[in-house]
């Protein structure tokens, strides 16, 4: 790899200390001369350009909005590497044109709107790129990371990497990995490894394969499981028609490019046996297809490794269509023998920040998209990413990627470039100071669900409905049995019962976890498909956040209404974390009516939110919000079927959804309840605020003098409740 970098990039690359540099010092003057740049092969400028944001530049520079570009240098927090960060900052007066251009393109819509509005108050919108620098002492390197690097006296030497995936370095490497898991890290090996899934692929020769069924043997079947995008393209999937068929016999040559991709790993692995989902699963058998999306936590956490075609959006292309081998070595270079220094030039190496490149391989590919694929990829104990650029591994006790093969994860050397780095950090020291108190020695490597404490496993399950809620799933109906395997696990590292999984919520977590907010950084809404009560973030199909921690300067908090009962009614006993039919929860406590336009209060006499609706319930408010309106969506029932909803039984409901600019619109349909959850009182204000739910009913219910409500919102902070009495509610 060259030591190349251009007139601008090499001004900033000697200052080892940051003492005196100016923050945000300009860069190139304009993307023409950053192009120019790259194209003479700027290390820097190249890796900026082949970034997955550089599409986002262009697009927004296309349409006219200037781009600014700064560089700025500091320090990882204990000194040992510098970062230098690149910043491309969109700058403009015109917020609105902004908003359109940025909407006016999906890949950018999705990734920038959740940050849109704080973004477009300070009038920008910024793409930064992150690089580390670490000096490499008397010729020697401190940590360079490589696996195929050799040290001399006078300079290193790195092989090329492979352009492709078969290729023996590229194998070797993934051999290499897999070796040194399977050896030296326990916590990755399966719990269970007599467990076979209920059909493989079993691969007889690079041309040749079928299908066995796994129960016809007593025998355990090492077996790699495939994760990949299905997209629309065709492809063989397992039929009742054609199971006799390929029980005999597939032609590899006929399986479309992913498919192919996959087996080719697995032989050059030394693995005999893949599970594909498409093959391993009859796709026109509801019963088959149910018993086995129940196995999920088996088949991925039991797995020897899941080999996940990250960069391909469908089975018919390659994973590697956009691998630049070059992009994933290190620069090697030295800094001027400066003014009064006794010894010579310092040497450095240079790259990329893995954060940033796994933001870009991995968290922003078409497969780690998806909602099946959250649940495989937390499941599987190791992972192999085929990837954008390079491969990566996952495991429980180490993570690491072509441009760092040893590793990437150091909690001594923590890159704290995020509030989750942060978290995680201090999760891995709480660890490691809680093993040494034992008498115990540190684990090096990411903290496993083996060291964790309650508090983190709380913040895991949090962290992890968030982003499963924020991934995209086909069939909405499944979102449900999508994530049933993550709360399987769960149940089993915490002892809980499934008995306690209601639909998305742990039963020891009520009712605080009620207050989940939808964050609308999508199209959000209830499908008219039933999936799950009101109550519950499941029956969102939008991004949703669990309820936040506790405010850190809180003086006294105290819950605000009591759980009488609460149920889930499952499609099948059998299978406690899978899908439901219906459910219920029966709460007592202060319900606070809200009247909208011209509506009479429904209980004459009785206190209630006196002043206007839109003082207490603000933008946000509500669950669901579609077309950039604010909407609700609610079951309608016929008559007499009060006794069946309070015991969750909707069924014969039909859904309605109104959408809505002023509150007023929907005083004709429904009726809006506030019920606070809890409250608390915060040094130096002194006075109490409550986070509520934002209940329906519909007028039909009203009359009837109905106590069964549904969910349409979420309210924090509100002051200025006055007491009213209590009372029992259903919420559907």
């Amino acid at each position: 790899m060259s030591t190349h970098l251009c007139a601008v990039c090499n001004r900033f690359v000697p200052h080892w200390q940051p003492k005196g540099f100016k923050w945000g010092s300009p860069h190139h003057s304009s993307l023409h001369n950053l192009l120019q740049a790259a194209d003479e092969g700027c290390y820097i400028c190249q890796s900026i350009t082949k970034s997955c944001h550089w599409r986002d530049i262009s697009y927004l520079a296309s349409k006219g909005f200037p781009f600014d570009f700064t560089v700025s240098l500091g320090t990882n927090y204990n000194g040992s590497h510098l970062t230098l960060t690149v910043e491309a900052t969109c700058l403009t007066d015109d917020s609105p044109k902004l908003r359109q251009a940025i909407e006016g393109l999906d890949e950018i819509r999705e990734k920038w709107l959740p940050k849109l509005g704080s973004m477009l108050l300070l009038g920008s919108i910024s793409f930064p790129f992150h690089f580390h620098l670490r000096p490499i002492a008397n010729g020697n390197q401190i940590d360079l990371r490589t696996f195929n690097t050799k040290v001399t006296d006078d300079h290193e030497q790195r092989s090329t990497p492979s352009s492709v995936q078969r290729e023996p370095d590229m194998i070797g490497l993934l051999k290499y990995w897999f070796k040194e898991c399977y050896n030296n890290h326990p916590y990755c090996r399966p719990s269970s490894p007599s467990f076979s899934p209920t059909r493989l692929l079993l691969i007889e020769n690079e041309y040749s394969a079928r299908i066995v069924e796994t129960e016809d043997c007593n025998a355990h079947y090492p077996y790699v499981a495939l994760s990949h995008c299905w997209g629309t393209v065709s492809r063989l999937k397992l039929q009742k028609s054609n199971m006799v068929d390929l029980l005999k016999h597939i032609s590899i040559t006929e399986l479309p490019t992913t498919y192919r991709e996959g087996i080719s790993v697995t032989l050059a692995l030394g693995f005999s046996y893949i599970w594909i989902d498409s093959l391993c699963v009859i796709q026109d058998d509801e019963k088959d297809w149910a018993e086995e999306a129940a196995m999920m936590k088996d088949v991925f956490e039991h797995c020897s490794i899941n080999l996940s075609a990250t960069a391909a959006p469908d089975s018919s292309q390659s994973n590697f269509t956009h691998r630049d081998a070059t992009s994933i070595l290190l620069l090697e270079g030295e800094t001027p023998n400066r003014r009064g220094e006794k010894h010579g030039p310092s040497r450095f190496w240079f790259a990329r920040s893995w954060v940033d490149l796994r933001q870009e391989d991995i968290v922003h590919s078409p497969l780690h998209s998806r909602a099946w694929v959250f649940q495989e990829a937390n499941l599987a104990r190791r992972r192999i990413d085929l990837a954008r650029s390079q491969m990566w591994w996952h495991c429980q006790q180490h993570w690491a990627c072509e441009t760092h093969p040893s590793g990437v994860w150091s909690p001594e050397d923590y890159e704290w470039e995020t509030e989750e780095s942060q978290q995680y950090y201090n999760m891995c020291k709480r660890r490691d100071n809680h093993n040494a108190s034992l008498g115990m020695s540190s684990l090096s490597g990411p903290i496993t669900s083996h060291t964790w404490f309650e508090g983190d496993y709380r913040r895991d399950w949090l962290g992890k409905i968030h982003r499963y809620s924020s991934c995209d799933i086909t069939k909405t109906k499944d979102r449900l049995i999508a994530f049933s395997g993550i709360a399987q696990r769960y149940a089993q590292d915490q002892g809980h019962d499934l008995n306690d999984y209601l639909a998305g919520i742990w039963r020891q977590e009520l009712p605080h976890y009620l207050l989940f907010r939808a964050t609308h950084e999508k199209p959000t809404y209830r499908s008219d498909e039933y999936r799950a009560p009101s109550w519950s973030w499941i029956s969102l199909e939008g991004p949703v956040r669990p309820p936040p921690p506790q405010h850190s300067n809180l003086l006294l908090s105290w819950s605000m209404c009591k759980v009488i009962t609460a149920k889930a009614i499952h499609q099948s006993e059998r299978y406690k974390a899978g899908e439901v039919k219906g459910g219920v929860i029966h709460l007592k406590g202060c319900l606070v009516e809200v009247l909208l336009g011209s509506q009479a209060p429904k209980w004459p006499g009785h206190p209630r939110y006196e002043g206007p609706a839109t003082k207490i319930i603000g933008p946000g408010a509500f669950d669901e919000r579609l077309n950039g309106k604010d909407s609700v969506s609610y079951l309608e029932h016929s008559q007499g079927q009060l006794d069946q909803r309070k015991e969750g039984i909707v069924d014969g409901a039909v859904r309605r959804s109104i959408c809505f600019q002023t509150l007023n619109e929907l005083s004709e349909h429904i009726r809006l309840f506030i019920f606070p959850i809890t409250g608390e009182i915060i040094y130096e204000e002194f006075k109490p605020v409550f986070s509520c739910l934002l209940l329906c009913q519909t007028s039909d219910d009203c009359l009837a003098g109905s106590d069964i409500y549904q969910r349409v919102g979420c309210l924090g902070s509100v002051e200025g409740l006055k007491p009213v009495p209590e009372r029992d509610i259903y919420i559907i």
